[in-house]
């Protein structure tokens, strides 16, 4: 190899710092919870997973030892708590039940959710105003839902269009 050129020599030096440069930025770390989403997650303990999102926020799920309980917190751009909620989810790891908090960790909201008897499947999901009683208009002792999600499935047992009714 001829060094005696310096304008050669300067090229050498450029291509081996470029080369080594794209070799450590190819080198990406293990990521610890594989999906689709791949880049933003974090392992943080058996039970903790972590997603930062591009604007700065993140989203923090932790689930209990027996996997009946899952807690998402999210936090803004600048650290803050926005949101908890709470989800109590049965052996399959179906949610039942939840509880949407805002960053005060004031009650907003209670979520129902019901599934088939006989396929098991989820089919409506009934979301409640913790913060006052809307009674039912055919009956009064009863509660009715601010909102409520109805799941339809196709003949392959694919989840089909959503359809939702909202009351103001």
């Amino acid at each position: 190899m001829d060094t005696s050129n310096p304008s050669r020599l300067a090229a050498l030096i450029l291509v081996a710092l470029t080369l080594g440069a794209m070799s450590a930025l190819c080198q990406q770390p293990k990521k610890s919870f594989p999906d689709r989403y791949q880049a933003g997650w974090e392992k943080n303990g058996p039970n903790v997973r972590i997603k930062r999102h591009q604007d700065g926020s993140r989203t923090v799920f932790q689930r209990s030892p027996n996997d009946r309980t899952l807690v998402k917190r999210t936090f803004g751009p600048n650290g803050a708590l926005t949101m908890v909620a709470v989800y109590r989810v049965n052996a399959q790891g179906n949610p039942l039940a939840c509880k949407i908090y805002d960053g005060r960790k004031s009650l907003l909201y209670k979520v129902a959710y019901g599934y088939s008897k006989t396929t098991g499947r989820l089919e409506a999901e009934r979301m409640f105003d913790a913060r006052a009683f809307r009674k039912d208009p055919r009956d009064p002792s009863k509660e009715t839902p601010v909102r409520v999600m109805y799941y339809n499935y196709d003949a392959q047992g694919k989840i089909g269009r959503a359809s939702c009714r909202e009351r103001v």
